[in-house]
C-alpha cells in the first residue's frame, strides 16, 4: 500500500550528495506558503547536488544540498517548467521511498507545508488515479 511507504524515510551523508550529478539549469524551485497544498503526479524523477546560498539569519555563505527534481504530468505542471526542484529535505525523505515504486505514476500527491520554516513540513496524501 503506498500510504505505507510514506512511513519510510530516506537519507543521505553529504558524501551521498557529492555522488549525484549537478542539478541542471533552470532551477524551478519549490515552494508553498505555510498552509497552502499543492496536487502533483510525477512523471519521472531525480536526485542531484545543487550548490544554494541561503539566506536566514546565521547561514553559510553556500551550502551543498540534495534536490530532488520531479518532472510532472502536464496538467500539473507550473507555469513556466515541466518540473519541480524540491530542496527541502523533509519532503525528500518522504518522497523517494514512495517514488521507488514501480507504480508511481498511477498516483496524484496532494503536498501540503505546514509551519514556518525551518520548522516547516509537510504532509503527503496519495490518491490513486490510474
Amino acid at each position: 500500500m503506498p500510504e505505507e511507504l510514506f512511513e519510510e524515510q530516506f537519507f543521505w551523508t553529504e558524501e551521498d550528495i557529492k555522488k549525484f550529478p549537478v542539478l541542471p539549469e533552470p532551477v524551478e524551485a519549490f515552494d508553498l506558503q505555510p498552509e497552502q497544498s499543492v496536487k502533483i503526479r510525477v512523471s519521472d524523477w531525480g536526485l542531484y547536488q545543487h550548490l544554494i546560498h541561503p539566506t536566514y539569519p546565521g547561514a553559510p555563505p553556500e551550502k551543498l544540498t540534495l534536490a530532488l527534481r520531479v518532472w510532472l504530468f502536464p496538467e500539473y505542471r507550473p507555469p513556466r517548467s515541466p518540473y519541480y526542484d524540491i530542496h527541502q529535505g523533509h519532503l525528500i525523505r518522504i518522497l523517494v521511498p514512495f517514488l521507488k515504486t514501480p507504480d508511481f505514476r498511477d498516483y496524484e500527491l496532494e503536498i501540503i507545508k505546514h509551519g514556518e520554516p525551518p520548522r516547516a513540513y509537510f504532509e503527503v496524501i496519495p490518491r490513486k488515479v490510474a
